[in-house]
């Protein structure tokens, strides 16, 4: 005869996979032949909860995670967690054994496809809580087709909405399904948009910028993951994906950890995420002058606001990527702006150790950097290619659309540079 936990999965399994408990109660009737009364559903209730992992019930063991309440307990819905799990954990287990068979079957209305748009989203809702309170869960859409790589982003409406742009933590599964990438990554689609040919220079620059101002992520048991390939063969837009994260976390399915881990890690993903919104994001210093930098080239058009634009992007790289050179250039012209002749200590005193309130400006002329531009060339990057400028007159030289050195300093007041000497 067979137990009642068993009668359970089969019936479930007679209803799909997933039911209302009511609708469970009525099918174990059907198969409980020997007779039945409503005495027993509190049974069947038990078996229930004994045997589900998100119940307080619970009674341990992976092995006794047979059933799941995939809308969240009250709702009075069970499954049977191998087809509907409710933890995150389970739910990569799912997508590790079925995502890389159902790419083989047509994609509409496929269960798998279904389940990924229709449940995966309320699953990370329900297993995380308020530490999801202020986000967008967004999962890999697939437009009429199955897309390579499975993913899960997790977006700040502060900075995006959406994969395509921005920058948020996301979980990709690897195309063989041994592995779950969980990183810091970047929206590629829309850079590769503007930029084209520039578009992996700029992403990798952007994760550096984001590594820099996140320099304790190593402590939160993050690291650059760069090396990781996530397709079985050799992609170029993913391995550039890839290695513009910032940085992240590898989990083998085959020892993947417990949902109280993965809970800590997307916990600690978020502050580090929270942080570097509140440091300006892939900004070079801080959002006011990357609104700046915008609203400047709102006001250019054509070629100058072309230039001016791949100018900035390269000009925040290479600030972030040789240090040396710049703070070399910073003391060489004694901390004072090459345009104006503004030396913050004149008018501040010892305002700063580090004397970081000058910066560097990109001198290479707007028709180089057109011509580099479309050639795909990278701009130079010796000492006589910058010039050191106070905050005002790099914003500014920006907004002239970088002309020359000495072509910019014509449109500065002659008294006012006068009065900077004295």
């Amino acid at each position: 005869m067979t137990t009642w936990k068993e009668d359970t999965i089969k019936a479930l399994e007679n209803l799909g996979g997933k039911a209302h408990r009511s609708e469970i109660f009525e099918e174990v009737k059907k198969i409980r032949t020997d007779g039945f009364n409503n005495a027993l559903i509190g049974t069947i209730q038990k078996e229930l909860e004994k045997h589900c992992k998100t119940s307080n019930e619970f009674i341990g063991g992976e092995k006794n995670n047979i059933f799941s309440q995939p809308d969240g307990k009250g709702s009075g819905i069970y499954a049977l967690s191998r087809m509907y799990p409710d933890t995150i954990r389970d739910m990569f287990i799912k997508l590790s054994k079925e995502y890389s068979p159902a790419k083989k079957q047509k994609f509409k209305n496929h269960p798998l496809a279904n389940f990924l748009r229709g449940s995966v989203p309320n699953i990370f809702y329900n297993s995380a809580g308020d530490i999801l309170k202020n986000y967008k869960v967004g999962v890999v859409q697939g437009i009429g087709k199955w897309s390579r790589i499975a993913w899960v982003a997790i977006f700040d409406l502060r900075v995006t909405d959406n994969a395509t742009k921005g920058y948020y933590p996301v979980y990709s599964l690897f195309e063989n399904g041994k592995k779950v990438l969980f990183s810091l990554g970047q929206g590629y689609y829309q850079i590769k948009v503007v930029y084209k040919r520039e578009a992996k220079s700029i992403l990798e620059s952007r994760g550096v910028i984001l590594r820099n101002k996140l320099k304790d992520f190593k402590k939160y048991g993050f690291k650059n993951i760069g090396h990781a390939k996530l397709t079985i063969k050799n992609d170029p837009q993913r391995k550039t994906w890839v290695g513009s994260s910032a940085f992240g976390k590898i989990y083998d399915i085959k020892n993947f950890p417990s949902e109280e881990e993965l809970l800590n890690d997307l916990k600690n993903m978020l502050y580090l995420y929270n942080l570097a919104i509140d440091k300006g994001g892939t900004s070079e210093i801080n959002t006011s002058i990357q609104f700046e930098d915008d609203e400047i080239e709102k006001n250019l058009e054509g070629v100058e606001k072309k230039a001016v634009r791949f100018h900035s992007e390269r000009e925040k790289s290479y600030i972030k990527t040789d240090p040396k050179l710049i703070k070399r250039l910073k003391k060489k012209f004694d901390y004072t702006c090459q345009a104006c002749n503004l030396k913050f200590e004149n008018i501040y005193g010892d305002y700063s150790k580090n004397k970081d309130y000058i910066e560097a400006h990109h001198l290479e002329p707007k028709s180089e950097i057109l011509k580099k531009l479309e050639l795909g060339e990278e701009l130079s990057r010796n000492e006589k290619d910058f010039a050191i400028l106070c905050a005002n007159c790099h914003r500014m030289i920006h907004k002239y659309a970088c002309p020359p050195l000495d072509e910019f300093k014509e449109k500065i007041s002659k008294d006012f540079i006068n009065f900077l000497k004295k």
